[in-house]
C-alpha cells in the first residue's frame, strides 16, 4: 500500500512503493534515484530471496522484475509467494524488465500475470509511464490530482496526461469561474521544436520518448490544481488558474530551461530538443469563451514557431497587448 509524505508545498501525497529487482545493482540504483525524485517510494533488490523478503514484509505496489535474477527463477519466486498475494492481482503487480525489442510473452513465465513491460537500458520517463498505467489499471491511483484518475476516455495513454477532449471541456469551466470570481486565468500551449541528435550516427530518440519526457517535466514543474493535457501530436497545453501573465511566462521559461538543459534519457539515442510557447491570460470577462482563449494561445504558438528570435509569445487579453 502507498505511504504518505509531504510535497514541496507541504501537501500530503501518496508515495507508491516500487521495488526494482535487477541483478545489476548500479542500474537498479540509477532507476530508483529517478523514481524517488518523482515521488515514488522506490528501492532495489538484486536477488530472488531479497525480493521474496520485500514482498512478504512490506509488499510493494509494483515490482519491476528481471527474469535473470541470480539465485532463483521467476517461477520459483512465484511459487514461494503467499497464496493470498497470488490470488489478488491488486495486491501488487509484476512488470517484466526485458532487453529492448523483446516481447514479454516470449520470455516472461506464462504462469505469472503481468501488466506493462519495461525495457533496458532503463528510460526513466517511459518506466514511470508504465508504472502509472499499471496503477491506473488496478484502480489504485488516488493522489488527489484529477489529471491522473483512471479514466481512459479523458486520458492520453502515452503520457498519462489528460487529453484534448478533457481540456476543451474543463477550459470552459475555468474561464467561467475566472470571470465569476474575478481572478486571472492563463493558457500555455507548447510544442516540441528543434530536435537534434547528440550523436549523428546514433540518430535522434523516438518522438514518443521525447513526448513522454516533456510530459514528465511538465508534471514535475506544475501545481497540483493546474490542468495538463496532451493537445495533439507533440503539442501540450497547461491551464493555470490564478496565474497572471508574468507567472505564466515564468512557468514557460522554467519548463523550457529544464528541457533545453537535459539530454533525453534514452542512452541509445542521446538527444536535445527545444520548445516554443504560446501564452495568453484573461480576467474579468476579457474572454468568456474557451475557444477564444485557446485560439489566441494557438495563434501565439504559431507566431513563436515562425519567429526564430522569440520562442515565447504572450498576450494579456485584459491589457490588449
Amino acid at each position: 500500500m502507498p505511504t504518505n509524505s509531504k510535497d514541496t508545498r507541504g501537501c500530503e501525497v501518496q508515495l507508491y512503493r516500487v521495488c526494482v529487482a535487477d541483478q545489476c545493482a548500479e542500474d537498479a540504483a540509477m532507476l530508483c534515484s529517478a523514481l524517488q525524485a518523482n515521488c515514488y517510494d522506490a528501492y532495489a533488490v538484486t536477488t530472488g530471496n531479497a525480493l521474496l523478503e520485500v514482498c512478504q514484509e512490506t509488499p510493494p505496489d509494483v515490482v519491476l522484475v528481471s527474469p535473470d535474477l541470480p539465485d532463483m527463477s521467476l517461477e520459483q519466486i512465484w511459487e514461494k509467494l503467499p497464496q493470498s498475494q497470488k490470488e489478488n492481482e491488486a495486491a501488487f503487480a509484476f512488470l517484466p524488465v526485458l532487453p529492448k525489442g523483446a516481447r514479454a510473452e516470449h520470455i516472461f513465465p506464462k504462469s505469472i500475470p503481468f501488466f506493462e513491460q519495461v525495457e533496458k537500458p532503463y528510460n526513466p520517463p517511459m518506466v514511470m509511464i508504465a508504472i502509472d498505467s499499471t496503477l491506473r489499471s488496478q484502480q489504485k491511483t488516488d493522489t488527489g490530482n484529477t489529471d491522473f484518475l483512471p479514466d481512459t476516455v479523458y486520458t492520453d495513454t502515452l503520457t498519462g496526461l489528460r487529453n484534448r477532449r478533457f481540456l476543451l471541456e474543463r477550459l470552459q469551466e475555468e474561464v467561467e469561474k475566472a470571470h465569476r470570481h474575478d481572478y486571472p486565468l492563463s493558457c500555455v500551449m507548447l510544442d516540441i521544436d528543434d530536435v537534434n541528435a547528440i550523436d549523428q550516427e546514433l540518430g535522434e530518440a523516438p518522438l514518443d520518448d521525447l513526448i513522454a519526457e516533456v510530459a514528465m517535466t511538465m508534471r514535475e514543474l506544475t501545481r497540483n490544481y493546474d490542468i495538463l493535457a496532451r493537445y495533439e501530436g507533440a503539442r501540450f497545453a497547461a491551464i493555470l488558474p490564478h496565474a497572471p501573465l508574468p507567472d505564466a511566462i515564468a512557468y514557460a521559461h522554467k519548463i523550457r530551461d529544464e528541457i533545453t538543459s537535459t539530454f533525453f534519457c534514452d542512452p541509445v539515442h542521446p538527444t536535445q530538443a527545444n520548445l516554443r510557447f504560446g501564452v495568453v491570460t484573461c480576467r474579468n470577462g476579457s474572454s468568456r469563451n474557451a475557444e477564444d482563449l485557446l485560439g489566441e494561445a494557438l495563434r501565439n504558438l504559431l507566431r513563436a514557431a515562425t519567429n526564430t528570435d522569440q520562442r515565447i509569445v504572450a498576450r494579456d487579453l485584459n491589457a490588449g497587448v
